[in-house]
């Protein structure tokens, strides 16, 4: 589980628009929030 100051590797995800970006790339841009949330209907 991740805690508020924890840093996180590099990983890549597709962005709305189908295009693979890395948390490098967004980093490199500028400062980046990283939100993550349970997926619906899930316990827990």
């Amino acid at each position: 589980m991740l805690s508020r100051g924890d840093v996180v590797c590099n990983f890549s995800l597709s962005d709305q628009h189908g295009n693979t970006v890395t948390l490098d790339e967004l980093i490199a841009t500028g400062p980046s929030g990283l939100f993550c949330y349970l997926r619906t209907s899930t316990v827990g």
